[in-house]
């Protein structure tokens, strides 16, 4: 199959591409150590040189580590969710509940037991964290829009998302990952709690401006590209007629030197004067 796309989205199409590829690779990798057999996709050299690393101690160190890492007991990220992806955990609660699904349902599903305990102390205290965290932004927001109000200003605070306040309260995003979303985190770009200016533009306001400024560049780019094609076109039509006219002068030349009439031809020049005797006709003896 072949894709297209808008040049504008290149490079996030290629950043999809190589964390795809990335993770596919990982899995492949994986497999083949597992099974220690060479797959012929795989060079010789590539082969040998990743059996010296799989048996240094560098790469042991690595993998104890991660182990201990996705060990329950040693404190790793629990969660309720199974196999099932948190992004997909997510959307079915948006389309069971709504738009408006509140981060605390979706997180007290993927993090606590049918018991209603948390799976561990640590998704506990980060959700302690979050709570904390949008308290003072609400708060911070209250008194500021309050000052506004008094000035006679129209303009509003607008609060963050909780995923925006959820990811700057853990931290923001280590790895690719963002603590306690799964997949649902890898697609989060950085955030900042930065209470808003009272003359950032809302953000339905803010996504017409993207879209007409996206518009806007598409009609540019058509723009040129017609032009470049009539460019083309023109250029086609002067060499045909540079090519009309060439074929034209050399019918031309030929008709000339058919009729005489071009210099050095046999019918231009003239025959040569008679000498007085050969007007006489007359001869020496």
């Amino acid at each position: 199959k072949k894709f297209r796309w808008p040049p504008r989205h290149n490079a996030a199409v290629r950043e999809n591409f190589e964390k795809r590829g990335a993770g596919r690779l990982a899995q492949m990798l994986q497999k083949v150590r597992k099974d220690g057999r060479k797959p012929s996709w795989m060079g010789d050299s590539a082969w040998v040189d990743l059996n010296k690393y799989w048996q240094s101690q560098e790469f042991k160190q690595k993998s104890d580590q991660n182990k201990k890492n996705r060990d329950s007991s040693a404190g790793a990220s629990l969660h309720t969710g199974g196999s099932i992806p948190h992004r997909v955990h997510f959307k079915k609660m948006k389309a069971e509940k709504g738009e408006n699904l509140p981060f605390s349902d979706f997180y007290f599903r993927t993090h606590k037991k049918k018991e209603g305990d948390w799976v561990h102390p640590r998704a506990q205290a980060a959700y302690e964290n979050f709570e904390k965290k949008k308290a003072e932004i609400s708060s911070q927001s209250t008194v500021e829009n309050d000052n506004m109000s008094s000035d006679g200003s129209q303009h509003s605070q607008h609060l963050p998302s909780d995923l925006d306040i959820w990811y700057d309260a853990v931290g923001g995003k280590k790895k690719g990952r963002v603590s306690g979303l799964g997949s649902l985190g890898r697609t989060m770009k950085g955030y900042s709690s930065r209470p808003s200016h009272p003359y950032d533009l809302p953000e339905d306001v803010d996504e017409r401006i993207r879209s007409t400024v996206h518009s806007l560049s598409a009609e540019l780019q058509a723009q040129l590209e017609r032009e470049r094609l009539e460019k083309e076109e023109m250029k086609k039509q002067q060499a045909s007629l540079q090519a009309q006219l060439s074929e034209t002068r050399n019918q031309l030349h030929t008709l000339m030197e058919r009729l005489g009439v071009l210099p050095g031809s046999s019918r231009h020049r003239r025959s040569r004067p008679l000498d007085a005797d050969d007007e006489d006709g007359s001869s020496e003896d």
